[in-house]
């Protein structure tokens, strides 16, 4: 087989786990939701700090928010990207997330595609308490989820302002050797 139909069947297994992992992602968020009786199942229009959101999905913040959470954290930028985030690629576009629990072991690194669904808390949950432990200077992101609208959610888009290149400027270290 050619090196263009290794790659053609690459990329279809890739699609296919894919789907398999979002589905079973979406699975396991649908139980999560009804065991953390999040707002819009509770039939309220306000935060329940029942953490439902900071499990769904890691923020993604732009990059001038992350200087501000770098500050208010008392780390450079490129500190708080090694310590508490992971780079996600999609197509062309690498944007850094918080990491969750489950990712501490490739914080400051490219994800690989599979680790996308890994499953956990974002980094700043607590789970105690269930505060957000940047909760004074948390990305618009998060400000804006709420689980009993997802409307305003769609039209708010940070991870297209970050590159490759403003990522290496910001933080020198980033090892971007993919894992698939």
């Amino acid at each position: 087989m050619s090196k263009d139909g290794h790659l053609a069947e690459a990329s279809k297994a890739r699609d296919t786990w894919g789907l398999i992992l979002s589905f079973e992602n979406y699975e396991f968020l649908g139980s999560e939701r009804k065991e953390h009786g999040t707002a819009d199942l509770v039939g309220k229009k306000e935060c329940q700090r029942c953490g439902w959101c900071c499990l769904r999905r890691s923020c993604i913040a732009t990059p001038q928010e992350v200087a501000v959470i770098a500050s208010y954290l008392d780390l450079s930028v490129s500190e708080l990207i090694k310590a508490k985030m992971v780079i996600n690629k999609d197509g062309d576009s690498y944007h850094p997330i918080w990491a969750n629990e489950s990712q501490l072991d490739i914080v400051g690194s490219l994800m690989s595609y599979r680790r996308t669904w890994d499953r956990g808390y974002c980094i700043f949950f607590d789970r105690k308490t269930h505060d957000c432990l940047i909760h004074d200077v948390r990305p618009k992101a998060a400000k804006i989820s709420e689980c009993w609208n997802f409307d305003d959610e769609a039209d708010f888009n940070p991870e297209k302002v970050w590159t490759k290149t403003l990522l290496l400027k910001l933080c020198p270290e980033l090892n971007f050797s993919e894992e698939d």
